[in-house]
């Protein structure tokens, strides 16, 4: 299983619970991860 799929499945309930506490560094990391091998990141 890849990383990226993990979270594309549970983006939205950790956004839910985590939104107010998540590290700006941390969201940026997981939309990297999300977008890697695939035509927007060439």
């Amino acid at each position: 299983m890849e990383m990226a799929s993990i979270i594309h499945q549970y983006y939205n309930a950790f956004m839910i619970m985590y939104a107010d506490t998540a590290l700006p560094g941390h969201l940026k990391a997981m939309n990297a991860i999300c977008s890697c091998r695939t035509p927007d990141s060439g």
